[in-house]
């Protein structure tokens, strides 16, 4: 069976090819188009997939993709499908209007298939956070093991629990952004004066420089993250604004009074900086903690796969 995974719209757009459970090629768009962390459609990398595989893209049995819509069926979405801008846009508004049928139950995958003369082509449209869980553990050694998936979102999930066992991968249970850790390092390295979803390296590297455990840490505790007995997490959304589209900066005022001024790109760095930066990164490893604690709890085992 010949599968080609696609990593399409999110951070550094990318594709593989798999060949009866062996990876044959993989590749970043980025690493064709010169276009650094480029979202665009891996057109180049899949071409260059299939070419070291020898294949043409009708010899490919899947595709499989590492989003999927199919999940914003569970609410009826009228921006879509109510007013529709071309007929095309059918593909959504159809099984959108059918689920009412059905109540909106979850969906936990999509399956499109286009037949014509060129024969199927076949594709899958997979919830991201399993998608990034099925990357660690089917690669991993091991036929069991807690697995955790923390980034900044999925479709609407932010942290993922699950237990993956032989050739399953079973949810547990997960927390939903705004509510994440990669909202919280983003906003925060925005803050320190970098590019968010980008440079996060960059306060990891200046939390190196101070103690963590200092004013900005206690704010940190108090103020911005609570942790939840039943293994989530939540943020104080007063202080956050990404989650609203329309608005400037990750951040709100709120978060500025009570940290001093945000730093500005290429201004240079102060104590404080360094400071903010090491209780950030110190919370967050608190916070992966405890989301593991919990995970353990819930499945005993001794292997994990953290993504």
């Amino acid at each position: 069976m010949k599968i080609i995974g696609i990593n399409n719209e999110m951070f550094i757009s990318s594709a593989s090819l798999i060949d009866n459970g062996k990876i044959i090629a993989a590749g970043a768009e980025e690493r064709f188009s010169r276009n650094k962390l480029t979202r665009a459609f891996p057109q180049k990398a899949i071409a260059y997939c299939l070419k070291e595989a020898g294949l043409k893209i009708g010899e490919i049995d899947y595709i499989a993709v590492s989003l999927n819509p199919g999940v914003y069926f569970a609410k009826f979405n009228p921006v879509f499908s109510g007013k529709r801008r071309h007929r095309i846009e059918q593909l959504y508004s159809v099984p959108d209007y059918l689920m009412h049928f059905y109540g909106r139950p979850s969906v936990d995958y999509m399956y499109q298939e286009v037949v014509g003369d060129f024969g199927k082509n076949r594709v899958y449209f997979v919830v991201h956070h399993r998608a990034h869980a099925a990357n660690g553990f089917f690669l991993s050694p091991f036929s069991s093991a807690a697995i955790l998936t923390a980034d900044a979102q999925g479709e609407f999930e932010s942290t993922t629990f699950c237990h993956g066992q032989g050739n399953k991968i079973n949810l547990i249970k997960g927390i939903n952004y705004p509510h994440s850790l990669g909202a919280l390092y983003s906003t925060f390295t925005e803050f320190l004066g970098f590019k968010a979803n980008s440079d996060e390296w960059k306060v990891m590297a200046l939390a190196s420089y101070s103690d963590p455990y200092n004013k900005f840490y206690k704010l940190l505790k108090a103020e911005v993250i609570k942790f939840q007995d039943d293994g989530r997490f939540e943020l104080n959304l007063s202080y956050f604004k990404g989650f609203i589209h329309d608005q400037p900066n990750l951040y709100t005022e709120k978060l500025v009074e009570i940290f001093g001024g945000a730093r500005e790109r290429n201004e240079e760095l102060q104590e404080h900086h360094f400071e903010i930066a090491a209780a950030m990164q110190k919370v967050s490893e608190e916070a992966v903690v405890h989301l593991l604690n919990w995970l353990f709890q819930q499945t005993r085992e001794k292997n994990l796969v953290f993504l």
